[in-house]
């Protein structure tokens, strides 16, 4: 498995870590629970509407938030 450590940037490109620029706690978590994958994956397999995602990513990231 690799990682950004194992994939250094070249030319034009630009890392990118998913949760940035949350603190680094929930970013971890956004990572870890792979957030956005998730969000991606309700809206275009589950045909849930965008809003209503959206909707259940801010009550996720609330959680991570008392967490």
């Amino acid at each position: 498995m690799g990682s950004v450590f194992n994939y250094p940037p070249r030319g034009d490109e630009e890392t990118n870590v998913a949760g940035y620029p949350a603190r680094p706690p929930v970013a971890a978590q956004i990572y870890t629970q792979a957030l956005m994958v998730n969000m991606v994956a309700k809206a275009s397999q589950g045909g849930e509407p965008v809003d209503k995602v959206i909707k259940w990513a801010e009550g996720e990231l609330e959680g991570y938030l008392r967490g």
